[in-house]
């Protein structure tokens, strides 16, 4: 089915090759085809090259656990468990190196010794590594202990790296005892960081690489389960485009990710698109990555139903065997956080975009857009609107939001949300950003409801907030548009994206957006106004502070004289006014903030500023 993949198993043995790490060297690793029980044992005393272990602690970060390890290591031998990508051979590694320093002597050992019998080199050799499942020193405690004490005799210590998968059944832990340390990964954030680091020592150069991208950047642009080249990918593009001076960085950065991914994926699978059941699976999994294996099973079914041709469709039954090629695979949590015990993630992050891009270009673009508008779970709206989102880069111009389009006016309940996702992450984070905001313009003001009920989804928060100025513009076209023609389910969209964008963005430019808002004389004036009450009641705490530290009091000033002026709104703010008089009393200098306040709004004159003031003053 796959060109170029070999009919055996195919044992690699890769040193470096995990997420904790740097550059993979070549020459740190080997492959040997044919099956598995065919292949070379190694001696039992092969020394690893120094040049190994250094480049494993350049830009190391110790994962959770490591302290355990190292005590269990200081009692003479420790097994290291973890899915790939968890650094267990970097952590090995690098505790085996930590044994003794920079001149620790590290052979490796085969795991298919006779550990019964096997006798370390006394005072030569200060640690070994076993890279697999040692069968016959899992057997039983007493085989365990017998080892233990002779590597002590001799001065050594032993690092095991166990396979990932079921390997490690109950009664082999039970055998291990405290000697087995489950790997938890840092983030790929911060091997980013260390790996940079490692790369650009001086803090000021490191500066200058990174000019012009945004803070979280690394965030942003990697997954939490990256691989090390997903790392030293995004790296090597932040180190090519460090001079670069025109256009928006990010949006370059993510190109070149992109390009190599989908280079990457036609050569991997050059046929997948080709087998129905292989197809639906793909691109379910690269949708639904880090879900349970049943939710992409059962998502998949579902694309299946969709896509498959003839009157009879057969029973779908998803090929978990033939994901493993694209580096799909089933792991247990690493990170918690409210992640699914077991879920299914590809060990190439940019691999599941590259697979989506793909299947848009592909035949069966529309039955996947259906697919997505209609899932039937809202914890899955997210996942299929960025999903959605790429179909925006698979057409030209003038038709670059079709399948957007279609899923907005869809009915059902997830349709129009899923859309709004989509066009959230496509102005936060895509190239057609610009394109994209011009459109929902056209949108904002037209006379479609459907279309301007999504429009104002997509101006709040959600997974990825749009991008403040262009939101605040479509917000005002859209309040615009509902002066004209009322739309209640239009009207509190709206209201829920402008409450949502000060709760999760910047709110001082927020302020100043509203500010400017007030000065116009058109609908957004009176929007201001009215909106404002419900923000000082739902934040009044940010506010106080903001009076205290005498920041932004200038916007908030004017946007409480402003909604003064206006009977209907100015009644709306007594009641956070009376609260913020109550909470300021009981705060450590808070009164004083709060009375600043009002003498500024005092020096309105306007009668309803006066009015609304004294009877603020009676409630005392």
């Amino acid at each position: 089915m796959y060109d170029g993949v070999p009919k055996e198993p195919v044992l690699v043995i890769n040193v470096a090759h995990n997420l904790n790490n740097g550059v993979v060297k070549d020459q740190y690793w080997a492959t040997t085809s044919g099956p598995l029980s065919d292949r070379p044992v190694a001696k039992p005393g092969v020394r690893l090259p120094d040049a190994v272990l250094t480049e494993a602690s350049r830009g190391f970060v110790p994962p959770s656990g490591i302290r355990e390890a190292r005590r269990r290591l200081r009692e003479g031998i420790v097994f290291l468990s973890g899915e790939r990508g968890t650094g267990r051979r970097t952590m090995a590694l690098n505790l085996l190196r930590g044994s003794r320093g920079c001149g620790a002597v590290i052979h490796r050992v085969d795991a298919d010794l006779d550990f019964t019998a096997w006798v370390p080199e006394p005072g030569e050799v200060h640690g070994y590594l076993i890279d697999g499942l040692p069968s016959t020193l899992v057997r039983s405690a007493s085989t365990l202990a017998s080892l233990r004490a002779r590597l002590l005799d001799a001065g050594a210590v032993m690092a095991v790296v166990l396979p990932e998968g079921p390997h490690i059944d109950a009664r082999i832990a039970e055998t291990l005892g405290t000697a087995l340390v489950r790997c938890v990964p840092p983030s790929a954030e911060h091997v980013f960081a260390a790996r940079l680091k490692a790369a650009v020592p001086d803090e000021e150069e490191r500066r200058k690489t990174m000019r012009g991208l945004p803070k979280g950047f690394a965030g942003a642009v990697l997954s939490r389960d990256g691989s090390p080249q997903d790392v030293m990918d995004v790296l090597e593009a932040v180190m090519d485009t460090a001079h670069n001076t025109r256009g928006n960085r990010t949006t370059l950065i993510r190109a070149v990710l992109e390009e190599k991914a989908d280079r990457e994926i036609s050569t991997l699978l050059p046929d997948w698109f080709g087998d129905h059941g292989l197809r639906c699976a793909l691109i379910s999994a690269a949708v639904f990555a880090g879900w349970p294996p049943d939710t992409v099973a059962e998502q998949a079914g579902r694309l299946a139903r969709l896509t498959e041709a003839g009157p009879a469709q057969q029973e779908y039954r998803f090929p978990a065997d033939l994901l493993r090629p694209a580096g799909v695979r089933v792991e247990t949590v690493r990170h918690g956080h409210g992640d699914p015990p077991i879920r299914m993630v590809f060990a190439r992050y940019h691999w599941a975009g590259a697979i989506l891009r793909s299947a848009w270009r592909g035949p069966h673009s529309r039955a996947l857009a259906r697919w997505l508008q209609s899932v039937n779970e809202t914890e899955l709206i997210e996942p299929a609107g960025r999903a959605l989102a790429l179909s925006a880069a698979a057409h030209p111009q003038p038709t670059r939001l079709t399948h957007i389009r279609a899923s907005a006016v869809s009915r059902g309940h997830a349709g129009p949300r899923v859309a709004a996702t989509a066009l959230r992450t496509i102005m936060a984070e895509s190239r057609y950003a610009d394109e994209t905001a011009a459109r929902l313009g056209g949108w904002a003001s037209g006379s479609d409801e459907r279309l301007r009920y999504v429009t104002a989804l997509a101006c709040g928060g959600g997974f990825r907030a749009s991008p403040l100025k262009p939101a605040m513009n479509l917000i005002v076209r859209l309040i615009r548009s509902l002066d004209d023609d009322h739309h209640p389910h239009v009207a509190k969209a709206v209201q829920d994206a402008l409450m949502s964008i000060f709760h999760q963005g910047d709110r001082p430019a927020v302020l100043r957006e509203l500010r400017i808002w007030t000065e116009s004389g058109a609908a957004e004036a009176r929007y201001a106004t009215a909106i404002f009450p419900r923000l000082l009641a739902k934040h009044l705490s940010w506010f106080h502070e903001c009076a205290k530290e005498e920041t932004e009091i200038g916007s908030v000033v004017v946007l409480i004289r402003r909604t003064l002026r206006s009977r209907r709104s100015g009644a709306a703010l007594r009641d956070p006014m009376l609260a913020w008089r109550r909470f300021a009393v009981f705060d450590p200098g808070g009164d004083k903030a709060f009375q600043a306040v009002l003498t500024a709004a005092r020096e309105d004159r306007h009668p309803h500023v006066r009015q609304f003031l004294t009877v603020l003053d009676r409630h005392t």
